[in-house]
């Protein structure tokens, strides 16, 4: 007999939610350049960040209620960095649910500039695992 928990889960990442898109957009500041976060010399959007919001916007497209005792971590990230966005320049961050098995979500993206579609920032895929935040913690704890 499945638990109330396992119902929930199985529930979550189900097959209806396979095509389900979010988008949202991200104007380069200081603060996102590979120069100050230290990780290369150039004055652009860092990888890192780039990484930091696609990850975001995979969180937000599965609309996970924050007291339900569950959310998602993070568990690959293959990412294409193609262009270099300079500070002022907008973003426009597309992620696609592709796919769900057991406890894992498959999403690919794409990021674009915003004022140019065509130009193709990045691209990859994402993978986020369902978790118990309560089992989690207990987890950690030991």
């Amino acid at each position: 007999m499945a638990t109330e928990a396992e119902k929930q889960r199985k529930n979550s990442f189900d097959e209806a939610l396979v095509g389900k898109t979010y988008e949202c957009e991200h104007t380069v500041t200081e603060a996102d350049v590979a120069y100050t976060q230290r990780s290369g010399g150039v004055k652009t959007l860092s990888t890192a960040k780039l990484s930091e919001m696609i990850e975001l916007a995979c969180i937000e497209a599965l609309e996970i209620n924050p007291d339900s005792g569950f959310s998602t971590a993070g568990c690959a990230v293959n990412l294409k960095h193609l262009a270099p966005m300079p500070v002022g320049s907008t973003v426009k961050v597309k992620v696609t649910i592709c796919n769900t098995i057991r406890r894992q979500v498959s999403f690919t993206f794409e990021v674009t500039d915003s004022l140019n579609p065509l130009l193709m920032v990045a691209t990859g895929t994402h993978q986020r695992a369902f978790v118990q935040i309560a089992e989690m913690g207990a987890t950690l704890a030991q």
